[in-house]
């Protein structure tokens, strides 16, 4: 299995599966929201996305962002394998 830095775990009584879908990624996930009836009859909720950069000294900056705003920030060590919260 790849390794990712990110990994999505997402749940839903809508799944087959009790542990529904997930998927990895590396850089950033960006998703949309909808809500409605159906596909046709939907409009834009809102938008979110998670983002890593990596920083000068080999941390990791890992921002969760809703409509632009970043709602949680917090920085991963590889050293001493801590994530620390910064808002």
């Amino acid at each position: 299995m790849r390794q990712y830095k990110m990994w999505n775990v997402v749940k839903s009584p809508d799944y087959a599966t009790l542990y529904g879908k997930s998927f990895g990624a590396n850089d950033y996930t960006t998703t949309t929201v909808n809500v409605g009836t159906s596909s046709k009859n939907s409009f834009k909720f809102l938008d979110h996305s998670l983002e890593r950069e990596t920083n000068e000294d080999g941390t990791m900056t890992f921002k969760f962002i809703v409509d632009g705003e970043c709602i949680k920030e917090s920085i991963y060590d590889p050293k001493t394998k801590e994530l620390r919260k910064v808002n």
